[in-house]
């Protein structure tokens, strides 16, 4: 006697019993719960409900083409034996019965088409089908022209079949003496199962506030609250994975780092950041390391409120303002902004040269892309040639002066006066703060460190 053994789920004393139904050619009748057996025509192994005779789940889904179909063709529907195989995966396709059960539920693609030579009259009966367990599923009909000799008539449908259906094609036609034409374009059949579309996968998303390594489930991280570390999983066996990761909030001083493990890189670099309100990266594994291929960066702009003047000797009052503001935007690895300051009532001038805020708090110019131009000129001539900008300054007088705007520090610049064509006015032409009705504008581009364009 063989030994015990469990198969799925159920205590049999042995091997022989279990399969006692052995390998049949058809469904036995009088089954009970739980009997299972081989189906030689189809190739399956089939288990009884209860209630019905069922393919094992998880058997392979149907992929078959035939063609060559013979049938004897009258006015009522004929199963089409198609006879020959172009492939069959496996083996679904039953001769005998010219039937195909599906392996699997689920939705399937049905093709089918069938030349009939025959004399044809106007309003004949003709009409190919699919039927599923006995029963017309789709019909196709065809009206031939009076005289007509061939009809090729096609059928295409998407069905969903549970596990065990069984599709097969039937043809019916009223012409006089109707004969199929023997031909593998002409006349064929093919059947696959096919995944059903419901739309783009969920991305699956997660909200950090602290450091944390991503798993291979990870597709949108939004990060906010803290500056923290956000760890890529092995690029090594995962080829084409993707990881987006997203700041979601509005301090400069959070900034997201993304770095890697096992001393990969990310576009040959061993990090890369994440630095302003959503600006988000998309990472793909090339199996070995990171690339980005996206980094997508709004261009908001945003208003930062009153400018900062100051003196490189003493600072000037700037008195009552209309308006005083410095705006910007993010272009890449730059900041592009434009201070407006309108001087309504007079302040006090200071002295040395003046100095324009020119980024938010939190932001530094990078000293490393543009050189600052530090000397104090007090009214002497220039040749600055870091210039980031343009300059203007007019007042209730009819004057108006006009320069280019030069970066002094990593938060700074300067607005450099030419007046009436010479240079030697410099920064000193925007010692203006006591008059009324003085008007500085500036639009300059800087980089900023830590950025990436």
């Amino acid at each position: 006697m063989g030994a015990p053994f469990i198969w799925n789920g159920v205590y049999s004393k042995n091997l022989l019993s279990a399969l006692r139904l052995g390998s049949l050619a058809a469904d036995p009748a009088s089954p009970a719960a739980g009997d299972f057996y081989f189906n030689s025509t189809i190739n399956q192994f089939k288990y009884y409900s209860g209630t019905a005779w069922v393919i094992l789940q998880g058997a392979a889904s149907v992929a078959a083409r035939y063609h060559s179909a013979t049938a004897t063709v009258t006015s009522s529907d004929s199963t089409l034996t198609y006879s020959t195989s172009d492939f069959d995966t496996n083996s679904a396709y039953a001769l005998g019965t010219y039937t195909v059960p599906a392996g699997a539920g689920g939705y399937y693609a049905i093709n089918a088409n069938v030349s009939i030579s025959a004399t044809f009259a106007l309003g004949n009966n003709n009409a190919i089908s699919i039927y599923v367990n006995g029963v017309q599923k789709a019909e196709k009909a065809f009206l031939a022209f009076t005289g007509a000799t061939i009809l090729v008539m096609d059928i295409n449908d998407i069905l969903n079949l549970n596990a065990g259906d069984t599709v097969v094609i039937k043809v019916r036609s009223a012409g006089t003496t109707p004969t199929i034409t023997v031909s593998a374009v002409d006349n064929l059949f093919s059947i696959a199962q096919i995944a059903a579309t419901t739309g783009p996968a969920a991305l699956a998303v997660t909200t950090k506030t602290a450091n944390y390594t991503a798993g291979t489930s990870d597709n949108l991280i939004l990060c906010s609250g803290a500056a923290f570390t956000v760890t890529l999983y092995t690029a090594v066996g995962n080829t084409g994975r993707q990881v987006i990761v997203k700041k979601t909030d509005a301090s400069f001083a959070n900034i997201i780092t993304i770095a890697t493990t096992g001393g990969q890189t990310v576009d040959g670099i061993s990090t890369t950041t994440v630095n302003t309100q959503y600006e988000a990266v998309t990472l793909v594994s090339d199996g070995t390391n990171w690339q980005i291929i996206d980094r997508k960066i709004p261009a908001t702009v945003i208003d930062n409120g009153a400018v900062t003047v100051t003196g490189t000797t003493s600072n000037p009052t700037l008195g009552t303002t209309s308006v005083n503001r410095l705006v910007y935007y993010r272009n890449g690895g730059s900041l592009v902004g434009r201070i407006e300051i309108n001087l309504s009532l007079a302040g006090s001038i200071g002295s040395g040269d003046y100095l324009f805020q020119a980024v938010p708090s939190g932001l530094t110019i990078d000293t490393a892309k543009v050189t600052p131009y530090t000397t104090v000129l007090g009214g002497a001539s220039w040749q600055p040639s870091n210039i980031v900008g343009q300059a203007s300054m007019s007042q209730n007088t009819p004057s108006c002066v006009t320069g280019p705007v030069i970066v002094y520090d990593t938060t700074n610049v300067r607005l450099f006066g030419l007046n009436g064509g010479s240079q030697g006015a410099a920064s000193s032409s925007f010692y203006s703060t006591g008059n009324n009705g003085t008007t500085y504008t500036a639009t300059f581009t800087v980089p900023i460190s830590g950025w990436n364009g």
